[in-house]
């Protein structure tokens, strides 16, 4: 029963198309079925008789998986998944010491997260870079909700009107959690996901291109990029390096839970330095530099300089 709901679970999926025509297939199925399923569907789109013959014509038409850009944005999605996984088995393992509304808000919403992260290394694999960060900016704003629960406090909860509780838990109101971590640049990162979610003036060259070569009317829609991809796949995992972080510290003053992403402390957050997601994000974060410096890149692409020095780097 495992395998089959693995095999069924939306974040293992791979896109296949020819023109119109499209499948989605697990990731995990042989290299042969992809490439039966590919030429199933350019057989019919093209109008031929024969499967066979068109694999033959179009054999070398797919994607390079060994493509540096490709193999990297499969390691970090895989890896992103694989740190969900373990952090939801952790959550759910967890023995609650108090049970109260707040330990309740907190757990439930962690729990419920689950399905934003496999929707968007779903939306990630398959190069939806507006829908994937629109995702990613639902989580953060949802860990940010969990942390301004647990700063309101029961005693604060119980005595609080629902107008009250609206302005206090707004998951938009960063105020408290930027305060809680103060070296992370939250505010900036928050401004940058809010602009691309609702894909403001500022994100017209993410997508829009004019074709300097042609007529000043002519225009090209970037509808997939890898470069945009591995962006929102390095978003995901800071997202997910941070809700670590902030599940450990709102649950261990009420249950039983192992601190591995923070220091033991009753009164503020410390990040631990040497904790997997900030490493791993530090190595991704380079290597995809590292590539790109050899790489072809967009005009709109833009690297950012960031300190490895934050609590949590991007």
């Amino acid at each position: 029963m495992q395998n089959r709901l693995e095999e069924i679970s939306i974040h293992n999926l791979k896109t296949i198309s020819f023109n119109s025509f499209f499948a989605l297939v697990p990731e995990h199925y042989d290299e042969e079925i992809h490439s039966d399923i590919k030429a199933s569907l350019a057989k019919y789109f093209l109008g031929y008789h024969s499967v066979d013959y068109t694999k033959n014509k179009f054999q070398n038409t797919s994607v390079n998986s060994t493509d540096p850009l490709n193999s990297l944005l499969k390691e970090i999605t895989d890896n992103v998944w694989s740190f969900s996984e373990e952090l939801f088995d952790k959550l759910s393992k967890i023995k609650l010491t108090h049970r109260n509304d707040i330990t309740l808000g907190i757990t439930a919403n962690f729990h419920r997260l689950q399905n934003s992260y496999e929707c968007s290394v779903f939306l990630i694999k398959n190069k939806y870079f507006f829908e994937s960060m629109s995702i990613n900016r639902m989580i953060f704003e949802q860990i940010n909700y969990c942390y301004n629960l647990y700063d309101l406090g029961q005693e604060e909860f119980d005595k609080a009107n629902a107008k009250i509780l609206s302005k206090k838990l707004k998951s938009t109101n960063i105020n408290k959690l930027k305060k809680a971590l103060p070296n992370s640049q939250l505010g900036s990162f928050y401004s940058y996901l809010s602009e691309i979610a609702h894909i403001d003036f500022k994100q017209l060259n993410n997508y829009l291109h004019f074709d300097k070569d042609e007529d000043e009317d002519e225009y090209i829609v970037t509808y997939k990029s890898i470069f945009q991809s591995i962006e929102s796949a390095l978003v995901l995992l800071k997202i997910i390096d941070l809700q670590s972080i902030i599940l450990e510290y709102t649950l261990s003053k009420f249950s039983n839970v192992t601190l591995e992403f923070i220091e033991h402390n009753n009164t503020k957050i410390i990040p631990c330095k040497n904790r997997a997601t900030k490493k791993l994000l530090i190595l991704y974060q380079k290597n995809f530099f590292d590539i790109i410096e050899n790489h072809p890149t967009p005009e709109t692409f833009f690297r950012k300089k960031k300190s490895n020095d934050d609590d949590l780097p991007f």
